[in-house]
């Protein structure tokens, strides 16, 4: 077994959604994809909002994963520096750039909405390989980063200043100045993670706790650090979960992304 990461993704829909008529708001990929260890590993996940003025928010939810993962692999195989304020503006540029095309391709009622709000989403990207970590995030959901000490920290703090369930958006005309990113590089810091967990906000909601949170997190990694074959197994449990947790608790789409660094004799490293 080749040494290197893992990384897979699921998203369900809510019941909430289910009842409403409405899609899965969410999207989530990952490249590559497959059941053997990877040099390096590109994850997004996005929240459409669920108000009525964002009606294609499926659509901005999917764009902003395929611009954030082309974006993300582009930078690392650049093997320049990463620069967190010009990743910010490129993807929010790539982000608007597919939405334009999409609404030439399928128009809407002129003036019944500001052009990009119908595609209002968040945004969470990340990349891994033997040399850095980096993150992006850009309005809610969360990113919980594991060490090979077993320490869960999260390395980008929520936003503040915002009421309920408010959120930054790719939508609004300054996107790029409340991307967020995280960078850890070999150079100059001591440990990498070794495990990385994104989900979406309807995860989060339907737990009890940080804490708790943290606890989920704690738990995947130890069990994803048994090897490849079980990996596989948590990835095909993982929609089940999913679906228990929003129907038990937020009622909300809910994704996540998980990713586990092996060694070649398949455990954690």
């Amino acid at each position: 077994m080749t040494e290197g990461w893992m990384i897979g993704a699921s998203s369900v829909i809510g019941p909430a959604h289910i009842r409403r008529g409405l899609p899965n708001q969410d999207a989530a990929a990952v490249r590559p994809t497959g059941d053997k260890p990877t040099p390096a590993i590109f994850g997004a996940l996005s929240d459409g909002h669920g108000a009525s003025p964002h009606f294609r928010s499926d659509r901005g939810s999917r764009i902003a994963v395929e611009s954030a993962i082309e974006l993300l692999q582009w930078t690392a195989e650049s093997s320049e520096d990463i620069d967190i304020d010009s990743l910010a503006q490129t993807v929010v540029e790539s982000w608007r750039k597919r939405v334009d095309d999409d609404v030439v391709q399928d128009p809407y009622e002129p003036g019944v909405a500001e052009h990009y709000s119908p595609y209002g989403a968040t945004m969470l990207g990340l990349m891994a390989d033997d040399r850095q970590v980096c993150l992006m995030q850009l309005g809610d959901g969360d990113i919980l980063l594991g060490f090979p000490d077993g320490r869960i920290e999260r390395p980008i703090a929520p936003d503040t200043g915002l009421w309920g369930e408010q959120t930054y958006s790719l939508c609004l005309p300054n996107a790029e100045n409340h991307l967020h990113g995280w960078v850890a590089h070999l150079d100059w810091d001591d440990e990498l993670p070794d495990f990385i967990l994104a989900g979406s906000d309807g995860v989060s909601k339907s737990l009890v706790s940080e804490d708790a949170f943290h606890d989920v997190a704690a738990q995947y990694r130890e069990r994803c650090r048994s090897g490849a074959e079980v990996f596989s197994q948590t990835m095909s449990a993982l929609p089940q979960w999913l679906e228990n947790l929003a129907a038990n608790g937020s009622g909300d789409d809910a994704s996540m992304i998980l990713a586990v660094k092996l060694k070649p004799n398949g455990t954690m490293r």
